[in-house]
């Protein structure tokens, strides 16, 4: 496999990974009361 094959299945992995982790992210948001949104939210930062 070429380095610049390697470099493009890296990027394409690394969107699923992105795009997973958002639509997750989503549900498990909405999934739950606005006080622990905010808890999250907090958490994060």
């Amino acid at each position: 496999m070429s380095r610049m094959n390697r470099a493009l299945l890296l990027v394409a992995l690394a969107q699923l990974a992105i795009g997973a982790a958002a639509v997750f992210a989503r549900f498990a948001l909405t999934a739950s009361g606005p006080l622990a949104v905010s808890a999250d939210r907090k958490s994060v930062v």
